[in-house]
C-alpha cells in the first residue's frame, strides 16, 4: 500500500468509527427514554392508586398474595383474572386489556386494582416487545387515562404533567 491508499483507509475507518459512535449514542439515548417513559407510567400508577383507592400503591403488591387474589383475582382469584395473566403470558396484551375494560365498572375498587397491576406488568416490557404485539407505552398511559374517566376522577391536570 502507499501513503495514499493508507491516508484513504485510515479515513474510511474513521469515519465508520465515528458511525459506530453516533449509533451507540442514539441507542443510549433510546434506552434512557424508554426507562422515562416507564417511569412515568410507574407514577400515574401510583397517582391512580392513591387518589381512587387511597392507597400506596407499592402497598397493593405487597399485600398477602393469597388474600390479594381472592380480592382482585389477579395473583390466582377469579376466572377473569386467570384469562387475563394467561393472555399477557400469550403476549395478547390487547385482547387481555379489551377483557379488563369489559369487567370494569365504576365504583368496583378490585377490578381497579386488577387494572393498575395490568398495566404495571405490561410496564415491565421494553417498546420493541410491546410493539411487536400491537402495543405501546403511550397505549398504557392511554389506558391509564381511559381508566381515571372511567372511575370519575378528573386527574388530567395532574397526568398532563407526566408527559
Amino acid at each position: 500500500m502507499n501513503k495514499t491508499e493508507i491516508l484513504c483507509f485510515r479515513s474510511a475507518e474513521i469515519q465508520l468509527c465515528e458511525q459506530v459512535k453516533m449509533l451507540l449514542r442514539k441507542d443510549k439515548k433510546t434506552m434512557f427514554e424508554q426507562d422515562y417513559i416507564m417511569r412515568q407510567i410507574e407514577a400515574m400508577s401510583a397517582a391512580i392508586a392513591y387518589f381512587l383507592l387511597r392507597k400506596n400503591l407499592y402497598d397493593i403488591r405487597e399485600e398477602n398474595p393469597a388474600e390479594a387474589g381472592i380480592r382482585t383475582g389477579f395473583s390466582g382469584g377469579n376466572e377473569r383474572s386467570a384469562k387475563i395473566r394467561k393472555l399477557i403470558e400469550e403476549k395478547k396484551f390487547c385482547e387481555a386489556e379489551d377483557l379488563l375494560f369489559d369487567a370494569m365498572r365504576p365504583g368496583d375498587r378490585d377490578t381497579l386494582e386488577l387494572a393498575l397491576d395490568f398495566y404495571r406488568e405490561l410496564n415491565k416490557a421494553d417498546e420493541d416487545e410491546l410493539k411487536a404485539h400491537g402495543f405501546s407505552h403511550d397505549e398504557i398511559k392511554t389506558g391509564l387515562r381511559d381508566i381515571t374517566k372511567l372511575y370519575g376522577a378528573d386527574l388530567k391536570g395532574l397526568l398532563d404533567t407526566i408527559e
